[in-house]
C-alpha cells in the first residue's frame, strides 16, 4: 500500500483508491497467512489488533468527509515521514511495549482507514523491538489481514464501495 497508494493517487481519486487497495490486500494477505500462521505471536499482538480495529471507523470517517486535496496531502505526508524514518534508520526500543500498542495501534488502523496505509506506525515500532524476522513478518500479515478486512464493511458503510471500485479491484488483482 505504501508503494501502491500513492502511484494510484495520481490516476483516480483516493476514495476509489483506498478501498480498491483494502480490497486487494486482503487477496495479498490470505496468501501470505497461508505461510507465516506458525510463527504469529497472538498473546503479544492481541492489544495491537483491539487499538488498530479501533481506528478504523473514525479513518474511514476521514475518508469520507475529507475532500480530494487533502486527502493526497495526506498520503504524500504518511509516505514521506514514512520513507524519512526507514531511510534515516529511525531506532528507540520501548520498554513498555503493550502501552505503546495503544497509540500504534490506534495510528494503524486510522492510516488504514483513511489512506490503506496502516504499516508504518506498526513496521516503524516492530523494527525498534528486535523481533525474529519471521515472527515479526507473521505479526503484521495478522494485523494487517485484520484491519483489512474491517476496513472493508466500514467502507462498504461509507458507501465508498462502488460499482467503480469493484471493476478496478477485478481488473488490478491479477497484478
Amino acid at each position: 500500500a505504501l508503494v501502491t497508494v500513492p502511484i494510484l493517487v495520481i490516476f483516480l481519486p483516493p476514495k476509489t483508491v483506498v478501498p480498491v487497495v483494502m480490497i486487494l490486500s486482503n487477496l495479498t494477505h490470505a496468501l501470505v497467512l497461508v505461510e507465516t500462521w506458525k510463527w504469529m505471536d497472538l498473546k503479544r499482538i492481541w492489544p495491537l489488533l483491539l487499538t488498530g480495529v479501533a481506528g478504523i471507523p473514525l479513518g474511514t470517517y476521514l475518508l469520507v468527509i475529507m475532500d480530494t486535496a487533502t486527502l493526497k496531502v495526506l498520503i504524500g505526508a504518511v509516505t514521506v515521514i514514512a520513507a524519512l524514518a526507514m531511510l534515516s534508520g529511525f531506532k528507540r526500543t520501548i520498554r513498555n511495549e503493550r502501552l505503546a500498542f495503544v497509540p500504534v495501534g490506534f495510528a494503524s488502523g486510522l492510516l488504514s482507514g483513511s489512506t490503506a496505509m496502516g504499516g508504518p506506525p506498526v513496521v516503524l515500532f516492530f523494527s525498534n523491538q528486535g523481533i525474529e524476522k519471521q515472527v515479526c513478518r507473521a505479526n503484521f500479515t495478522l494485523l494487517f489481514t485484520v484491519l483489512s478486512l474491517v476496513s472493508v464493511p466500514a467502507q462498504i458503510a461509507g458507501r465508498l464501495i462502488t460499482g467503480p471500485v469493484l471493476m478496478y479491484s477485478a481488473a488490478f488483482a491479477p497484478a
